[in-house]
């Protein structure tokens, strides 16, 4: 099977981040730790650790969310992955892989995170844009949640330099009203990224843990908030 596939197992199985870096550091790549014997994941794992592991329902539908991942050119950035962000391997728990939509050259670039409120006054609107778009002229991404309000308007100040972090699958954008900003975002050559797989809708705590990635990436970073909905769509 494709290693990918290994990657998305690993990311979707409910066991916590820092246990599948133990799993890592032992087997060394997924696959190893698909096919392990129960005798050998005991070392790291108890019982009911082991037992979510080998649940069968992580690994249905993998060659079709493989096959979405393809068709829409989406990236699996791994922990061994080349684009994988540096600094994002040096925060707690990082994410074990992400999934990337865009130009992933903007992983290997310098940034800045911009985020703020969502009800955001008319002068926090311009500064935003102002600032994103002086970062931008500088050759610095500004890296954000494309949230409403000051989110937003970074990501818009920034053009094509930006990363946009959801705490969704990249196919359930969250807000709706941000479809068009996300295709621009694409188009301009930006880039969306999620440590979440396809079809993960926007939970509350997912929030707060994007916002580890946002900093993480960042070379620097300004404010935090967090939000909610859902709405599939295709990159198209």
């Amino acid at each position: 099977m494709n290693d990918d596939i290994y990657w998305i197992w690993l990311s979707r199985v409910e066991i916590s981040i820092t246990t599948k870096l133990n799993l890592l550091e032992k087997f060394k790549l997924p696959k190893n730790i698909w096919f392990a014997k129960e005798e050998n994941l005991g070392s790291i794992l108890n019982r009911n650790e082991i037992k979510e592991l080998q649940n069968e329902k992580y690994k249905k539908n993998l060659f079709k969310e493989l096959e979405y991942i393809r068709k829409y050119n989406i990236k699996i950035i791994n922990l061994y992955h080349n684009f994988y962000p540096n600094n994002l391997k040096n925060i707690y728990d990082p994410p074990i892989c992400l999934y990337a939509i865009g130009n992933i050259q903007r992983l290997k670039e310098n940034a800045i995170a911009i985020v703020g409120t969502r009800k955001c006054s008319e002068y926090g609107k311009k500064v935003s844009i102002k600032i994103a778009s002086e970062l931008c002229k500088n050759k610095i991404n500004v890296i954000s949640g494309l949230a409403k309000g000051i989110d937003s308007y970074a990501h818009i100040g920034a053009g094509g330099r930006t990363i946009a972090v959801l705490g969704s699958g990249l196919n359930v954008l969250y807000p709706n009203e941000n479809v068009n900003l996300a295709k621009s975002i694409i188009i301009k050559g930006g880039l969306i990224i999620s440590e979440y797989g396809i079809g993960t809708k926007p939970e509350r705590l997912h929030f707060p843990s994007r916002n580890r990635i946002i900093s993480g990436i960042s070379n620097r970073s300004n404010c935090s908030r967090s939000t909610k909905k859902k709405r599939k769509f295709n990159y198209s």
